[in-house]
């Protein structure tokens, strides 16, 4: 599994465009941790490659679950794998 492309920043504001609901409702972080999670790595390997705390990156899989609505990693990858496949 990839990286994940997100939704470029609109013009001038620098503010994220309003997104359907799914991936493409996360923030740039929590689809890093998410990806990197999807892809095996434990939250320790996560904070460590992405210079953040254990803590954050449970606050962002926390936010990420109740964003896919997802109730397992097994779900995680399979919503973040389908997501990706929509065009």
């Amino acid at each position: 599994m990839g990286f994940y492309s997100l939704a470029p920043l609109p013009g001038s504001n620098g503010q994220p465009e309003p997104a359907a609901a799914g991936a493409s409702t996360l923030t740039p972080t929590e689809a890093r941790v998410a990806a990197l999670v999807a892809n095996g790595r434990t939250n320790k390997e996560v904070a460590a490659a992405l210079f953040l705390s254990v803590k954050t990156v449970e606050a962002n899989l926390t936010r990420v679950d109740d964003k896919l609505k997802v109730q397992s990693w097994s779900e995680l990858v399979l919503g973040l794998t389908s997501q990706q496949q929509c065009p």
